[in-house]
């Protein structure tokens, strides 16, 4: 099965960080979550802050994506004296010094965090023409264009949205070039090897331009006779041609401690992920939508499981020791006041998909089973469903919302203490 070049990588226009797609407009961001936040008590309650302010963007969908990229010695020089006056503190410019050569003695690579929000059209969503013509952009049927007065007006609403960001997340925005390098990265993946670009300050927007890449599609595993296997081999032709075998995995379930959140010990995991001689590191991406549940369905939810918790609880009476007792006990009242603790944190629906990529069909089965075998470490529960590859695909590269994936693998939270760390 081929699917054409159009559905898969449209004409894309970038502005700075604000991105006009045939689905509509976009602001990407990237961010720095709280690093390691069961380190310590100060870590955990900044996360959880974090999580608390982070809800407040639910009504405009967040969605959040994970790279890797090369450790680039400029780039972390830049990052570390961007905001510091090198001149007037040489000794904080020989520490960024110091690190800039550490980077360049290192082979590992660091996560990078992009965070992208739709950005709804600039009209009044009370009439009814407003309320359909922001119908047909979601669908993708009407795109709206860069004009100077839309420019404008997406700009002054992005600047909204960006104040709305936790200041723990230390948002940057990103130029049309680390954009574009985002975009390749998703279509190529296990191919695009290249450093981050060097973040610069893109409040001028001016100056934009347009990206349409090829990208052919075809789904399915013929190495293996009678055997069904999900496989999706991608080819780009974009300065050149790219081949690459890439495998989509939707998370199907979390432990019991909840949704991942960014920043635990999970990307890590993730981001220093090998393959078994542990000389090569493996092309594995996240990408995460965020939606928000209604807080009637929640309450459903969360009644329903408290009757589950309650009626485990009753039949263990008699069979368990006082000890296993009181656990089950206290565990049962800190769900009982986690219910009533934070009513918005229960609205929250996550779609969590990984991407796995590699130069040849084998290659990517196995790192598919290396990455399944460290998120059952975990016990976190994935499946890549033959025959949906392209599906998944489509449904989670940048600059589009589709909310199929959501009603198939859905994750919901439920409380702070429930929902904030794997």
């Amino acid at each position: 099965m081929i699917v054409s070049s159009k559905k898969v990588a449209p004409l894309q226009d970038f502005y700075g960080n604000l991105h006009f797609s045939p689905s509509g407009v976009f602001a990407y961001w990237i961010v720095t979550p709280p690093d390691k936040p069961l380190a310590n008590a100060r870590g955990l309650a900044a996360a959880a802050a974090a999580h608390r302010a982070f809800t407040d963007l639910l009504p405009l969908r967040p969605a959040l994506e994970g790279t890797s990229v090369l450790k680039s010695p400029r780039f972390i020089y830049e990052q570390q004296s961007r905001y510091a006056d090198t001149r007037r503190f040489p000794v904080f410019e020989q520490i960024c010094r110091g690190r800039e050569r550490e980077a360049a003695a290192t082979a590992p690579r660091y996560p990078v965090f992009w965070l992208y929000v739709r950005l709804e059209p600039p009209m009044s969503g009370l009439t009814v023409c407003g309320a359909a013509h922001r119908r047909l952009v979601r669908a993708g049927m009407v795109a709206p264009r860069a004009t100077e007065q839309t420019l404008a007006e997406y700009w002054e609403l992005m600047q909204s949205v960006e104040a709305r960001i936790p200041a723990v997340f230390a948002p940057v925005r990103p130029t049309g070039a680390q954009l574009r390098w985002f975009h390749r990265r998703q279509h190529t993946l296990g191919v695009l090897d290249e450093p981050l670009p060097l973040p610069e300050d893109s409040d001028a927007a001016l100056v934009g331009y347009r990206w349409a890449p090829r990208v052919e599609l075809v789904e399915g595993d013929r190495s293996v006779a009678g055997v069904s296997r999900p496989l999706l081999k991608v080819t780009s032709i974009d300065d050149g041609t790219r081949e690459t075998y890439q495998i989509r995995a939707a998370v199907t379930s979390f432990p019991a401690g909840g949704i991942y959140f960014p920043g635990s010990n999970f990307t890590s995991v993730i981001s220093d992920l090998y393959d078994e001689l542990g000389q090569t590191r493996l092309q594995v991406d996240w990408s995460q939508r965020a939606h928000q549940l209604p807080l009637s369905r929640a309450n459903r939810r969360n009644a329903a499981g408290f009757r589950k918790i309650n009626e485990q609880y009753g039949q263990q009476v008699g069979r368990r020791s006082t000890a296993q007792l009181d656990e089950s006990e206290a565990a049962l009242a800190d769900f009982e006041y986690e219910l009533s603790a934070n009513p918005r944190e229960a609205e929250v629906v996550f779609t969590t998909v990984f991407s796995i990529g590699a130069p040849t069909a084998e290659e990517a089965h196995q790192a598919y089973g290396r990455l399944r075998e460290t998120l059952e470490e975990l016990r976190v529960e994935t499946a890549a469903p033959a025959g949906q590859q392209i599906r998944l695909y489509q449904s989670t590269r940048p600059g589009v919302e589709d909310l199929s994936i959501q009603s198939s693998f859905a994750q919901y939270t439920t409380r702070t203490g429930w929902s904030r760390f794997i």
